[in-house]
Parts: C-alpha cells; sequence; structure tokens
C-alpha cells in the first residue's frame, strides 16, 4: 500500500482530517459549555475526548478507501499503474480488437488497446455512445462511434461534427479530445459528462427565473464561442443541452453544424431549400428552407429559454410542418407573471421573426443576459496546495484539536470543585504559589426585552436617516421597480421619505416612479406640496420646482452651475439625470437620452451616473 504524501493527498486523507480536527476543537469547546451547563458527571468530558480521537482515526480510514460524491460514498479508484510500475515479462501479442459495430462490449478496446469500453450510455440516429477509460491518461471519456459506416453521407456529417466540435475549446461547449477510425468505422472522443440532458430537467416542470436566467446565460456563451469561430449549430434543442450535476450547461451535438463561411476545398453537406432542425425549435427561416445564420441560434436558444420559463414550447406541433407553421405565423403564449420583466423582453427579441430584430449573434445575446444581473457562476480553478503546507495545516489542527480537550477538561475539573465549594459551604481551597485562584463566575445581568426593543428601534432609525441609507433605499427601490412590482417600490420611497423629510432624493425617484405609473398630474401635485417645506438655499430643491411645474429646467441647471467648483460636477450630474428622467416619463425618448449622457459626462462617481447607464441600456432595448 503505497502511503506517500501524495497518494494521501490524492486521496482526500489530509483534507478530511483537517477539516475533521477543526470541527472537533471547537465541538469539544462546545461541549465544555454544555457538560457544564448540565452539571454532568466529571467523566463525560474525557468519553467525549476519547470519542473524538477515534473519530479522528475513521476519518483517515474512511477517506483512504471511499470517495463522498453526490451519490454517497463510493471506492477511491487506484491511480493509473505507469510503465516503470510494470513487470517486465515476455512480450504477449495485444488482444485482437473487434470490429466497433460487431463487439463493442465491456472490456473491448479501440485505438490499439488505449481506450478500453466500460459500459453503453445510449444510441441515437447517428450513432453509438460508450464511456469507456483512457488507459494512457487515466481519465474516464466518452466514445461516439458511427453507425452505418458504410453510408458515405453519415460518415460526412459525423467527420464534420468531429471538426466543428474540435475547433470549439470551451466550457460551454462539449471538450472533444480525440478523432480515430477502427477497421473503416470513424469514433469521436470526448469529455464524459455526469448529469442529464436539459430535456430530462424540464420534464420535473419549469424552473425558477434565476436558474433559467443562469442556464440561458451559459448557453449564449457557449453559442458566442461557435459563432466567433463561425459556426453554427442548426440544431438547438433541450436534447442538445446537457447539465452536469454541478450545474454546468454544456452544448452538445455539432452533426447538423455548417461554417457560416466554408473554407476552400470544404464540402456543403446541405441541399439547397431543405428544412434541417427539430419542430418546435427551429427558426422561421429554417421553416422556409432558406440560409441559417448566428441570428438562426439564437431563436432555438430563445425558444428553450421560453422553455425554462414556462415549462411548454413557444411553438407546438405533431409535426415538422405544423411546429413549422406555428413559428412563422404564431407568436408564443405570453410568460408566467414570475419571469422578471427583463429576463421576458430579453426572450422576447430572441424569438422575433425577422432575423434583423433579434441578437445578431450569442454573444450579443449574453451580454443582454448579463445586464440583468445574476450571472452564471464560473467554474474556478482549484485551488492547488503544497503538500507540506496541507501536512503543517493538519498536524496543527490535531494538536489544537487535542489540546483544546485537555484544557477543557481542566477547566471543567477546577470549575466544579468550586461549584460544588459554594454550594457546601466548606472553606475556598488554600491558595498554592504559583496556580492562580479560580474567580467567581458573575451573575448574568437581566435581560429587559421591552428596553432592548426600544433601543433596537432608536437605532434602526437613527442609520436609516443617514445619506447612505437613502441611496441604499432608492437603490433597492429601482431594483424592485425593474422586477415588475412598482407598488412594493413606491411604498419604500414613501417610508423613507416619512423617516427623513429633508431627503429631497427619495421624493425625486418617488416623483419619476409615480410619472412612469401614468400618474403625472399626482406626482405634480405632491412635488407642489413638498416645496412648501424647503428652504429655496437646498440643492436639489430646484428640481423638485420642476417636477412641481414652479420652474423651469434651464434655471435648475443654472443653479446647478453656480455651486463650488467641488460640488459643480455632482449637482450638474444629478440636474441631468433627474430632468432626463422627467423627459422619458413624458415620452421625449431622444431629449433624454441627451440628459442622460450629460449626466454621465459629469461624474462618473455619483450613484445617478450609475442610474443613468442603466437608463440609456433600457432606452436601447425599448
Amino acid at each position: 500500500m503505497n502511503l506517500s504524501l501524495s497518494e494521501l493527498r490524492r486521496r482526500g486523507v489530509l483534507g478530511a482530517v483537517t477539516a475533521y480536527a477543526v470541527v472537533a476543537a471547537g465541538g469539544l469547546q462546545l461541549a465544555d459549555i454544555v457538560v457544564h451547563g448540565m452539571d454532568l458527571p466529571p467523566w463525560t468530558m474525557r468519553a467525549l475526548i476519547w470519542i473524538a480521537a477515534l473519530g479522528l482515526l475513521a476519518t483517515a480510514v474512511i477517506s483512504w478507501f471511499f470517495d463522498l460524491t453526490r451519490r454517497g460514498f463510493v471506492l477511491t479508484q487506484a491511480p493509473p499503474r505507469s510503465p516503470r510500475q510494470i513487470s517486465p515479462g515476455p512480450a504477449t501479442p495485444a488482444p485482437a480488437t473487434a470490429p466497433p459495430q460487431a463487439a463493442l462490449e465491456k472490456g473491448a478496446t479501440l485505438a490499439n488497446g488505449r481506450y478500453r469500453i466500460e459500459r453503453e450510455l445510449g444510441a441515437g440516429g447517428m450513432g453509438r455512445v460508450l464511456a469507456a477509460m483512457d488507459t494512457r491518461l487515466g481519465r474516464r471519456v466518452a466514445i461516439k462511434v458511427v453507425t452505418g459506416a458504410h453510408e458515405p453521407e453519415r460518415v460526412r456529417r459525423f467527420e464534420q461534427e468531429a471538426r466543428m466540435a474540435g475547433s470549439l475549446e470551451h466550457p460551454n461547449v462539449l471538450a472533444v479530445y480525440d478523432l480515430g477510425e477502427e477497421d473503416g468505422v470513424p469514433f469521436l472522443v470526448t469529455e464524459l459528462l455526469e448529469g442529464h440532458t436539459l430535456r430530462t430537467v424540464l420534464a420535473k416542470g419549469p424552473l425558477p427565473p434565476a436558474q433559467a436566467h443562469n442556464l440561458g446565460l451559459q448557453l449564449a456563451r457557449g453559442l458566442a464561442a461557435a459563432h466567433g469561430r463561425g459556426v453554427v449549430h442548426r440544431d438547438l434543442k433541450p436534447e442538445n443541452v446537457f447539465v452536469t450535476e454541478d450545474g454546468r450547461l454544456k452544448i452538445l451535438d455539432f452533426g447538423l453544424a455548417k461554417l457560416v463561411t466554408p473554407a476552400e476545398g470544404d464540402s456543403a453537406l446541405t441541399v439547397s431549400g431543405a428544412i434541417f432542425g427539430t419542430p418546435g425549435y427551429l427558426s422561421p427561416e429554417q421553416a422556409r428552407g432558406e440560409k441559417a445564420g448566428p441570428p438562426s441560434d439564437v431563436f432555438s436558444a430563445g425558444a428553450i429559454l421560453y422553455e425554462m420559463l414556462s415549462g411548454r414550447r413557444a411553438f407546438r406541433g405533431r409535426s415538422l410542418i405544423e411546429a413549422g407553421h406555428a413559428t412563422l405565423t404564431a407568436q408564443p403564449d405570453p410568460l408566467p407573471v414570475s419571469a422578471p420583466q427583463g429576463l421576458a423582453a430579453v426572450v422576447s427579441r430572441a424569438l422575433e421573426k425577422e432575423p434583423s430584430r433579434r441578437f445578431a449573434d450569442g454573444a450579443g445575446m449574453a451580454r443582454a443576459l448579463e445586464s440583468l444581473g445574476q450571472g452564471a457562476p464560473v467554474a474556478a480553478a482549484p485551488r492547488r496546495r503544497s503538500t507540506r503546507s496541507v501536512l503543517a495545516l493538519a498536524t496543527v489542527a490535531i494538536l489544537a484539536a487535542f489540546c483544546s480537550g485537555v484544557i477543557v477538561q481542566r477547566r471543567s475539573s477546577r470549575q466544579r470543585r468550586a461549584e460544588l465549594e459554594r454550594r457546601t459551604g466548606l472553606p475556598p481551597q488554600p491558595v498554592v504559589p504559583g496556580v492562580s485562584p479560580i474567580p467567581p463566575v458573575p451573575k448574568p445581568p437581566v435581560f429587559d426585552e421591552k428596553q432592548f426593543k426600544q433601543q433596537l428601534g432608536e437605532h434602526l432609525r437613527a442609520v436609516l436617516r443617514q445619506p447612505e441609507a437613502s441611496l441604499g433605499v432608492i437603490t433597492g427601490a429601482r431594483a424592485v421597480a425593474n422586477a415588475g412590482r412598482p407598488k412594493q417600490a413606491e411604498d419604500m420611497l414613501r417610508a423613507q421619505a416619512d423617516r427623513n423629510p429633508g431627503d429631497i432624493r427619495s421624493h425625486l425617484e418617488l416623483y419619476a416612479l409615480l410619472r412612469r405609473s401614468g400618474r403625472a398630474e399626482q406626482a405634480k401635485n405632491e412635488a407642489a406640496r413638498y416645496v412648501r417645506e424647503l428652504d429655496d438655499e437646498d440643492w436639489p430643491a430646484p428640481l423638485v420646482r420642476v417636477y412641481a411645474g414652479q420652474e423651469s429646467e434651464d434655471a435648475a441647471l443654472k443653479t446647478a452651475g453656480e455651486a463650488d467648483e467641488d460640488e459643480k460636477p455632482s449637482q450638474l450630474c444629478q440636474a441631468y439625470y433627474y430632468l432626463a428622467l422627467l423627459r422619458a416619463t413624458g415620452g421625449d425618448r431622444a431629449g433624454a437620452r441627451s440628459l442622460f449622457q450629460k449626466a454621465l459626462e459629469q461624474a462618473t462617481r455619483d450613484v445617478e451616473a450609475k442610474f443613468a447607464a442603466e437608463e440609456l441600456r433600457a432606452l436601447d432595448r425599448r
């Protein structure tokens, strides 16, 4: 048995022991409090220390033989043997390799014994997919073997898939490792994925909006990588999208893919006017038999994202003709109200009938989804620690755990003796030189719940009156309004205005929200009432007078421009932003766009500049 440090690290023993030692140290500290509080026998702590020690040994043994996965405990796989570990002996002839079509069963090999078949994963119209072990690199892979090897068209499509997928290197595209041939039959070696196709995931119903957004963004990023290399998939559907157990998305099956601009010497594998794709997911131009470019993949991705949010297909039909007719003439049903407004807008644009009105390619769709926030998590590269550092950390953690147990036991014994003397009335212990007496345990203060709630309320009100809290409330209200809940956003702004009447910016955001909701007259009347409470010298009081119809925009801009040099950029940024909001809610989109751009030019550190950038993006999407 190899007990080297590298093997301990590979099997996860050092990490498991370190984690157990840290948890055990904290557990013993907590156990000391519980044992003392419940007045348990003195031997209780000694028993817990022994149990912790035995648990450490059990953790080391279990982590050596087993790995903890989402499917439970599985045996740790031994490392592949290197050539120097193979004992020399007489040369033996290599076993005869059976033709892939006839005997690709468990134990069969491909590529002169490099790939050893383990089991079959599935079969389809183009070929069989097998799980295998790459004996040279010691990793498990998937092998796709083409069926109907004597059909030239099928073999050419299979080789095209290999070239297309092999030219792409992206986390959201299935990685291709090798392309080979066995007895005249080509095979493709790819990474082996653990998880389910998106079709299996959708069988359980619609996905939460956050998960749908995450997967949609990963799908768009994978398409962006393909489109960047001039590759169009042309057959995107849930069956060709795979979701791994850790939530990563992979695009599969480039069997119908094509190059937007074929390289010289490449022969086209499509026929003019032929319809390729899957009913319900092909684009209108595919349904008409026209050329399919990157916008066609965007349409299919929009249909998939629609199905993730609603749990049903966007264009239904029992045949290619029916689904194609629905794609050409029908509009999908509205998405559920639970779908965020911004995400619904991305789906609506991706499903436009005219290619020119969709996103130009996957990169454009990815940027639109990224602007909504909640981006898809990028798998971070595993942090590699040196063997010495891991061993040192494990040693320190183990020593800390046992030292903590000994200290806890001794302190518990001293406290018990002192408590016994207090209860029995016996004289205190004599003072031994060099040993500090145990101080008496003070009585805990009486908890006054009413006083605590009063102090907490005063503290929260003081915090909410600060300018930073005002900006936090405004930012939160904007996010709530953009999520389709203007009433909740209005309540947030009114509550902030009531708590801090001098917070003019919260009032301005409230008036803009009322105007956006179609209540311009109410906003004007409320602004007029608020003007009577303001000091004319306060900024941005002139902007409130503009919203009340009592002052012109030029006058407000002039006041902002007369501020000190330090305050002038910030006040101009605020003035341009709130005047742009006024124009945007009044229907003047061109004027609003110009003022939003001027707000960005003045002071990029102001929160209004960030809001102006968001409003400009919203104007571009409308």
